[in-house]
Protein backbone atom coordinates (compact mmCIF):
# COMPACT_ATOMS: atom_id res chain seq x y z
CA UNK A 1 0.00 0.00 0.00
CA UNK A 2 1.45 3.33 -1.22
CA UNK A 3 0.65 6.62 0.15
CA UNK A 4 -2.74 7.95 0.15
CA UNK A 5 -2.22 10.85 -2.64
CA UNK A 6 -6.21 12.09 -1.64
CA UNK A 7 -5.23 12.51 2.17
CA UNK A 8 -3.72 15.71 3.80
CA UNK A 9 -1.90 14.50 7.02
CA UNK A 10 -1.09 17.57 9.67
CA UNK A 11 0.97 16.85 12.66
CA UNK A 12 1.29 18.25 15.82
CA UNK A 13 4.79 19.50 16.76
CA UNK A 14 7.73 21.49 18.14
CA UNK A 15 10.62 20.90 20.47
CA UNK A 16 8.81 23.12 22.63
CA UNK A 17 5.87 21.30 22.61
CA UNK A 18 7.73 18.30 23.41
CA UNK A 19 9.11 19.46 26.49
CA UNK A 20 5.93 21.01 27.96
CA UNK A 21 4.07 17.45 27.19
CA UNK A 22 6.68 15.44 29.18
CA UNK A 23 6.06 16.77 32.04
CA UNK A 24 2.81 15.32 32.21
CA UNK A 25 3.73 12.94 35.85
CA UNK A 26 2.41 9.69 34.55
CA UNK A 27 3.90 9.75 31.41
CA UNK A 28 7.42 11.90 32.30
CA UNK A 29 9.74 11.89 28.93
CA UNK A 30 6.64 10.04 26.65
CA UNK A 31 6.42 12.62 24.59
CA UNK A 32 10.33 12.66 23.86
CA UNK A 33 10.44 8.96 23.27
CA UNK A 34 7.48 9.82 20.71
CA UNK A 35 8.75 12.70 19.04
CA UNK A 36 12.50 11.26 18.65
CA UNK A 37 10.89 8.11 17.02
CA UNK A 38 9.05 10.06 14.07
CA UNK A 39 12.14 12.15 13.67
CA UNK A 40 14.21 9.07 13.52
CA UNK A 41 11.93 7.47 10.79
CA UNK A 42 12.22 11.30 8.65
CA UNK A 43 8.51 11.44 9.31
CA UNK A 44 7.81 15.16 10.35
CA UNK A 45 9.78 16.77 7.00
CA UNK A 46 7.11 14.57 5.10
CA UNK A 47 3.90 15.49 6.54
CA UNK A 48 1.78 17.86 4.68
CA UNK A 49 1.67 20.23 7.45
CA UNK A 50 3.09 21.14 10.99
CA UNK A 51 0.52 22.63 12.79
CA UNK A 52 1.94 24.74 15.72
CA UNK A 53 1.44 24.25 18.52
CA UNK A 54 -0.58 26.78 20.55
CA UNK A 55 -1.19 27.92 24.36
CA UNK A 56 -5.66 28.27 24.87
CA UNK A 57 -6.51 31.21 26.23
CA UNK A 58 -8.56 31.48 29.47
CA UNK A 59 -11.75 31.43 27.45
CA UNK A 60 -11.33 28.93 24.95
CA UNK A 61 -10.86 26.42 27.75
CA UNK A 62 -13.97 27.61 29.79
CA UNK A 63 -16.01 27.22 26.60
CA UNK A 64 -16.59 23.89 28.30
CA UNK A 65 -14.58 23.75 31.78
CA UNK A 66 -15.65 25.82 34.79
CA UNK A 67 -14.01 29.17 35.31
CA UNK A 68 -12.82 28.99 38.83
CA UNK A 69 -11.81 25.53 37.91
CA UNK A 70 -9.63 27.07 35.11
CA UNK A 71 -8.33 30.17 37.49
CA UNK A 72 -7.10 28.03 40.06
CA UNK A 73 -5.31 25.83 37.21
CA UNK A 74 -3.90 28.67 35.94
CA UNK A 75 -2.64 30.10 38.84
CA UNK A 76 -4.32 33.38 39.20
CA UNK A 77 -3.86 35.34 42.42
CA UNK A 78 -6.89 37.92 42.21
CA UNK A 79 -10.11 34.72 42.07
CA UNK A 80 -12.16 34.83 45.11
CA UNK A 81 -13.46 31.70 45.51
CA UNK A 82 -17.10 30.81 47.55
CA UNK A 83 -16.97 26.93 48.47
CA UNK A 84 -20.36 26.19 47.98
CA UNK A 85 -19.79 22.73 48.59
CA UNK A 86 -19.07 22.93 51.73
CA UNK A 87 -22.53 24.12 54.11
CA UNK A 88 -20.06 24.49 57.53
CA UNK A 89 -18.40 27.75 56.03
CA UNK A 90 -19.97 30.31 54.49
CA UNK A 91 -16.57 32.62 54.14
CA UNK A 92 -14.90 32.84 50.85
CA UNK A 93 -11.35 31.97 50.19
CA UNK A 94 -8.69 34.03 48.10
CA UNK A 95 -6.67 31.11 47.22
CA UNK A 96 -3.56 30.90 44.84
CA UNK A 97 -1.54 27.61 44.57
CA UNK A 98 1.64 27.13 43.54
CA UNK A 99 3.25 24.46 41.08
CA UNK A 100 6.46 23.91 43.26
CA UNK A 101 5.54 20.91 45.78
CA UNK A 102 6.65 22.31 48.95
CA UNK A 103 4.54 25.74 48.98
CA UNK A 104 1.67 26.35 51.04
CA UNK A 105 -1.34 25.39 49.00
CA UNK A 106 -4.88 25.22 49.66
CA UNK A 107 -5.59 21.35 50.07
CA UNK A 108 -9.25 21.97 50.10
CA UNK A 109 -9.32 23.54 46.96
CA UNK A 110 -6.86 21.18 45.62
CA UNK A 111 -9.21 18.25 46.60
CA UNK A 112 -12.17 19.96 45.07
CA UNK A 113 -10.87 19.75 42.30
CA UNK A 114 -9.01 17.17 41.83
CA UNK A 115 -5.61 17.79 42.08
CA UNK A 116 -4.64 15.01 44.60
CA UNK A 117 -2.94 11.30 44.07
CA UNK A 118 -2.90 10.97 39.75
CA UNK A 119 -3.40 14.52 39.28
CA UNK A 120 -0.97 16.29 41.53
CA UNK A 121 0.12 19.41 41.19
CA UNK A 122 3.24 20.15 39.32
CA UNK A 123 5.66 23.13 38.36
CA UNK A 124 4.77 24.43 35.19
CA UNK A 125 0.48 22.93 34.99
CA UNK A 126 -0.81 26.19 33.10
CA UNK A 127 1.63 25.76 30.45
CA UNK A 128 0.94 22.28 30.12
CA UNK A 129 -2.67 22.43 30.22
CA UNK A 130 -3.02 25.42 27.79
CA UNK A 131 -0.37 23.92 25.43
CA UNK A 132 -2.09 20.67 25.51
CA UNK A 133 -5.74 22.04 24.89
CA UNK A 134 -4.60 24.63 22.36
CA UNK A 135 -2.87 21.99 20.26
CA UNK A 136 -6.13 20.11 20.25
CA UNK A 137 -7.97 23.03 19.27
CA UNK A 138 -5.21 24.12 16.57
CA UNK A 139 -5.48 20.51 14.99
CA UNK A 140 -9.54 21.30 14.48
CA UNK A 141 -9.25 24.58 13.60
CA UNK A 142 -6.87 22.07 10.62
CA UNK A 143 -9.77 20.11 10.11
CA UNK A 144 -12.55 23.35 9.58
CA UNK A 145 -10.07 25.44 7.61
CA UNK A 146 -9.95 23.01 4.63
CA UNK A 147 -11.46 24.64 1.62
CA UNK A 148 -14.64 23.51 0.08
CA UNK A 149 -13.09 22.93 -2.81
CA UNK A 150 -10.43 20.49 -1.76
CA UNK A 151 -11.49 16.84 -1.29
CA UNK A 152 -8.65 15.73 0.23
CA UNK A 153 -8.99 14.28 3.49
CA UNK A 154 -7.54 15.96 6.13
CA UNK A 155 -6.08 14.30 8.92
CA UNK A 156 -4.80 15.97 12.06
CA UNK A 157 -3.00 14.11 15.05
CA UNK A 158 -1.79 15.10 18.14
CA UNK A 159 -0.56 12.39 20.02
CA UNK A 160 0.01 14.33 23.16
CA UNK A 161 -3.62 15.19 23.49
CA UNK A 162 -6.10 12.42 24.39
CA UNK A 163 -6.78 13.64 27.92
CA UNK A 164 -10.20 11.78 28.31
CA UNK A 165 -11.00 11.58 31.88
CA UNK A 166 -11.44 15.19 33.26
CA UNK A 167 -14.16 16.76 33.57
CA UNK A 168 -15.80 20.21 34.11
CA UNK A 169 -14.60 21.31 37.06
CA UNK A 170 -12.27 18.34 38.42
CA UNK A 171 -9.15 16.78 37.11
CA UNK A 172 -9.19 13.21 36.85
CA UNK A 173 -7.34 9.58 36.39
CA UNK A 174 -4.15 11.57 34.38
CA UNK A 175 -6.06 14.35 33.41
CA UNK A 176 -6.12 17.96 33.95
CA UNK A 177 -8.62 19.37 31.59
CA UNK A 178 -10.92 17.57 28.36
CA UNK A 179 -9.02 18.82 25.51
CA UNK A 180 -10.91 16.39 23.53
CA UNK A 181 -13.75 17.82 24.57
CA UNK A 182 -12.80 21.28 23.27
CA UNK A 183 -11.49 20.09 19.99
CA UNK A 184 -15.44 18.44 19.57
CA UNK A 185 -16.67 21.91 20.33
CA UNK A 186 -14.47 23.61 18.20
CA UNK A 187 -15.34 21.15 15.08
CA UNK A 188 -18.83 21.70 15.83
CA UNK A 189 -18.15 25.25 14.85
CA UNK A 190 -18.38 23.75 11.22
CA UNK A 191 -19.26 20.04 11.10
CA UNK A 192 -22.82 19.68 12.54
CA UNK A 193 -22.26 15.39 13.53
CA UNK A 194 -19.23 14.55 15.22
CA UNK A 195 -18.66 10.92 15.95
CA UNK A 196 -15.99 10.15 18.75
CA UNK A 197 -14.24 6.78 19.13
CA UNK A 198 -12.29 6.15 22.08
CA UNK A 199 -9.84 2.89 21.64
CA UNK A 200 -8.01 3.36 25.37
CA UNK A 201 -8.25 0.65 27.85
CA UNK A 202 -10.10 2.77 30.65
CA UNK A 203 -13.74 4.24 29.51
CA UNK A 204 -13.64 7.52 28.11
CA UNK A 205 -16.20 9.07 30.72
CA UNK A 206 -15.17 13.10 30.51
CA UNK A 207 -16.31 13.21 27.42
CA UNK A 208 -19.04 10.65 27.12
CA UNK A 209 -20.13 13.12 29.93
CA UNK A 210 -20.08 16.29 28.25
CA UNK A 211 -22.47 15.14 25.21
CA UNK A 212 -24.47 12.49 27.03
CA UNK A 213 -27.32 14.58 26.43
CA UNK A 214 -25.79 15.46 22.32
CA UNK A 215 -27.51 13.82 19.50
CA UNK A 216 -25.03 15.52 17.78
CA UNK A 217 -21.79 13.89 18.87
CA UNK A 218 -21.99 10.01 18.55
CA UNK A 219 -19.81 8.56 21.62
CA UNK A 220 -18.29 4.94 21.32
CA UNK A 221 -15.67 3.68 23.99
CA UNK A 222 -14.36 0.57 23.97
CA UNK A 223 -12.66 -0.38 27.20
CA UNK A 224 -12.00 -2.37 30.12
CA UNK A 225 -15.21 -2.75 32.70
CA UNK A 226 -15.07 -4.38 36.11
CA UNK A 227 -16.19 -3.89 39.36
CA UNK A 228 -13.44 -1.66 40.95
CA UNK A 229 -11.91 -1.24 37.73
CA UNK A 230 -11.05 2.29 36.94
CA UNK A 231 -12.93 4.83 36.15
CA UNK A 232 -15.79 2.46 37.17
CA UNK A 233 -18.16 3.85 34.69
CA UNK A 234 -18.95 2.36 30.87
CA UNK A 235 -21.53 -0.48 31.48
CA UNK A 236 -22.46 -1.21 28.04
CA UNK A 237 -26.04 -0.77 29.70
CA UNK A 238 -25.68 2.86 29.49
CA UNK A 239 -26.71 4.72 26.38
CA UNK A 240 -27.16 8.27 27.35
CA UNK A 241 -29.87 10.85 28.41
CA UNK A 242 -32.37 13.02 27.08
CA UNK A 243 -32.36 13.72 23.52
CA UNK A 244 -28.58 12.15 23.62
CA UNK A 245 -30.65 8.36 24.18
CA UNK A 246 -28.82 5.46 21.84
CA UNK A 247 -25.99 8.30 20.71
CA UNK A 248 -23.49 6.93 23.76
CA UNK A 249 -21.96 3.67 23.25
CA UNK A 250 -20.23 1.66 25.22
CA UNK A 251 -18.29 -1.75 25.08
CA UNK A 252 -17.41 -2.74 28.04
CA UNK A 253 -15.09 -5.19 28.18
CA UNK A 254 -13.07 -8.07 29.65
CA UNK A 255 -10.15 -9.05 30.36
CA UNK A 256 -7.32 -10.12 27.40
CA UNK A 257 -8.97 -8.18 24.63
CA UNK A 258 -7.13 -9.44 21.36
CA UNK A 259 -6.32 -8.21 17.93
CA UNK A 260 -9.21 -10.53 16.57
CA UNK A 261 -11.78 -9.48 18.98
CA UNK A 262 -10.82 -6.09 18.61
CA UNK A 263 -11.20 -6.59 14.79
CA UNK A 264 -14.46 -7.90 15.36
CA UNK A 265 -15.80 -4.97 17.14
CA UNK A 266 -14.79 -2.53 14.55
CA UNK A 267 -16.36 -4.78 11.74
CA UNK A 268 -19.55 -5.33 13.88
CA UNK A 269 -19.76 -2.15 16.17
CA UNK A 270 -17.31 0.95 15.16
CA UNK A 271 -18.07 0.87 11.65
CA UNK A 272 -22.14 0.57 11.65
CA UNK A 273 -22.11 3.34 13.99
CA UNK A 274 -20.56 5.60 11.29
CA UNK A 275 -23.05 4.59 8.83
CA UNK A 276 -25.66 4.66 10.59
CA UNK A 277 -24.52 8.49 12.06
CA UNK A 278 -23.13 9.65 8.71
CA UNK A 279 -21.17 12.01 10.80
CA UNK A 280 -18.99 14.88 8.85
CA UNK A 281 -15.82 14.52 11.10
CA UNK A 282 -14.51 11.77 13.31
CA UNK A 283 -12.30 11.98 16.24
CA UNK A 284 -10.19 9.17 17.65
CA UNK A 285 -8.70 8.40 20.86
CA UNK A 286 -5.85 5.84 20.48
CA UNK A 287 -4.67 5.13 23.80
CA UNK A 288 -1.87 2.62 24.36
CA UNK A 289 -2.55 1.49 27.20
CA UNK A 290 -4.20 -1.81 25.79
CA UNK A 291 -1.20 -3.22 24.21
CA UNK A 292 0.01 -6.11 25.37
CA UNK A 293 2.81 -5.56 27.41
CA UNK A 294 1.85 -2.29 29.14
CA UNK A 295 2.54 -2.11 32.81
CA UNK A 296 -1.39 -2.47 33.49
CA UNK A 297 -1.63 -6.40 31.62
CA UNK A 298 -5.40 -6.03 31.63
CA UNK A 299 -5.13 -6.56 27.78
CA UNK A 300 -3.44 -8.34 25.03
CA UNK A 301 -3.84 -6.06 21.40
CA UNK A 302 -0.56 -5.82 19.33
CA UNK A 303 1.17 -2.70 18.13
CA UNK A 304 0.58 -3.93 14.30
CA UNK A 305 -3.49 -4.98 15.43
CA UNK A 306 -4.24 -1.87 17.29
CA UNK A 307 -2.02 0.23 14.64
CA UNK A 308 -4.31 -1.45 11.55
CA UNK A 309 -7.57 -0.75 13.71
CA UNK A 310 -6.75 3.09 13.86
CA UNK A 311 -5.60 3.30 10.43
CA UNK A 312 -8.99 1.22 9.51
CA UNK A 313 -11.11 4.07 11.44
CA UNK A 314 -9.11 7.49 9.71
CA UNK A 315 -10.07 5.16 6.66
CA UNK A 316 -13.51 6.11 6.83
CA UNK A 317 -12.52 9.01 4.81
CA UNK A 318 -13.85 11.83 7.00
CA UNK A 319 -11.88 14.90 8.11
CA UNK A 320 -10.44 13.20 11.45
CA UNK A 321 -8.65 14.48 14.58
CA UNK A 322 -6.54 12.00 16.29
CA UNK A 323 -5.06 11.99 19.65
CA UNK A 324 -2.84 10.11 22.20
CA UNK A 325 -4.05 9.05 25.53
CA UNK A 326 -3.07 6.82 28.26
CA UNK A 327 0.36 4.53 27.90
CA UNK A 328 2.66 3.33 30.24
CA UNK A 329 5.30 1.34 28.72
CA UNK A 330 6.67 4.50 27.15
CA UNK A 331 8.48 2.66 24.07
CA UNK A 332 5.87 0.62 22.94
CA UNK A 333 3.27 3.76 22.79
CA UNK A 334 6.19 5.36 20.24
CA UNK A 335 6.15 2.51 18.14
CA UNK A 336 2.50 2.31 18.08
CA UNK A 337 1.89 5.78 17.27
CA UNK A 338 4.72 6.11 14.69
CA UNK A 339 3.83 3.41 13.39
CA UNK A 340 0.01 5.03 12.49
CA UNK A 341 1.90 8.23 11.25
CA UNK A 342 4.19 6.27 9.38
CA UNK A 343 1.51 4.27 7.02
CA UNK A 344 -0.20 7.22 6.86
CA UNK A 345 2.60 8.92 5.16
CA UNK A 346 4.81 5.68 3.28
CA UNK A 347 2.72 3.42 2.83
CA UNK A 348 2.14 0.11 4.53
CA UNK A 349 4.49 -1.53 2.07
CA UNK A 350 7.70 0.47 3.87
CA UNK A 351 6.61 -0.08 7.58
CA UNK A 352 6.86 -3.45 6.70
CA UNK A 353 10.10 -3.09 6.10
CA UNK A 354 10.82 -1.78 9.81
CA UNK A 355 12.29 -4.05 11.82
CA UNK A 356 14.67 -2.33 14.43
CA UNK A 357 15.31 1.04 16.16
CA UNK A 358 16.47 3.68 13.79
CA UNK A 359 20.61 3.95 14.78
CA UNK A 360 19.94 7.76 14.73
CA UNK A 361 17.08 7.95 17.49
CA UNK A 362 18.60 9.84 20.96
CA UNK A 363 16.98 7.16 22.68
CA UNK A 364 18.23 4.23 21.65
CA UNK A 365 19.78 2.93 24.26
CA UNK A 366 16.41 2.16 26.11
CA UNK A 367 15.41 -0.42 23.82
CA UNK A 368 18.45 -2.58 24.61
CA UNK A 369 16.23 -5.06 26.47
CA UNK A 370 14.33 -5.70 23.30
CA UNK A 371 17.50 -6.05 21.27
CA UNK A 372 16.45 -2.84 19.12
CA UNK A 373 13.86 -4.42 17.55
CA UNK A 374 10.86 -2.44 16.50
CA UNK A 375 8.04 -5.33 17.24
CA UNK A 376 9.65 -7.21 20.17
CA UNK A 377 7.76 -10.02 21.14
CA UNK A 378 4.31 -8.91 22.13
CA UNK A 379 2.58 -12.02 23.15
CA UNK A 380 1.60 -12.53 27.19
CA UNK A 381 -0.30 -15.78 27.91
CA UNK A 382 -3.44 -14.78 28.66
CA UNK A 383 -6.88 -15.59 27.58
CA UNK A 384 -9.34 -13.56 26.26
CA UNK A 385 -12.25 -13.82 28.43
CA UNK A 386 -14.67 -11.82 26.27
CA UNK A 387 -14.62 -14.90 23.99
CA UNK A 388 -15.53 -16.92 27.35
CA UNK A 389 -19.46 -17.92 28.10
CA UNK A 390 -20.60 -15.80 24.52
CA UNK A 391 -19.92 -12.41 26.59
CA UNK A 392 -18.09 -10.51 23.09
CA UNK A 393 -21.31 -12.24 21.34
CA UNK A 394 -23.99 -10.64 24.05
CA UNK A 395 -22.24 -7.44 24.51
CA UNK A 396 -22.07 -6.73 20.04
CA UNK A 397 -25.71 -8.14 20.42
CA UNK A 398 -27.07 -5.38 22.72
CA UNK A 399 -24.80 -2.45 20.64
CA UNK A 400 -26.67 -3.41 17.18
CA UNK A 401 -29.88 -2.84 18.67
CA UNK A 402 -29.04 0.37 20.24
CA UNK A 403 -27.13 2.02 16.86
CA UNK A 404 -30.27 0.31 15.11
CA UNK A 405 -32.07 3.13 17.00
CA UNK A 406 -30.27 6.05 16.15
CA UNK A 407 -31.88 8.29 14.16
CA UNK A 408 -29.63 9.69 11.14
CA UNK A 409 -31.71 12.14 9.72
CA UNK A 410 -32.66 13.42 13.54
CA UNK A 411 -29.13 13.63 14.32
Amino acid sequence: MSRNKSRQIGYAYSPEYTKLADLLPANIGRASLVDDMIRSHNLIEQCDDIISPCFASKDQLTAYHDSKFISYLLNEEDVTYSDSEDESDSGSHSSTHSSLPNEDVDKRLQERFGLEFDCPVFDGLDKYIRAISGTTIACARYLTSRNANDDKQRVAINWHGGRHHAGKDKCSGFCYVNDIVLGILELRKRFEKVMYVDLDLHHGDGVETAFAYSNKVLTVSVHRYDKGFFPGSGNSKFCGKGRGQNYTINLGLRAGLNDESLRRILRDVIWPSFERFQPEAVVLQCGADGLARDPTKEWNLSIRGLSSVILDIIDFGKPTLVVGGGGYNHMDAARLWCLVLGELLVGKEATEKWDMIPEGSNYIHMYVDDGYAYFPDEVRTINDLNSKDDYLDRVIEHTKMQIAKIDPILA
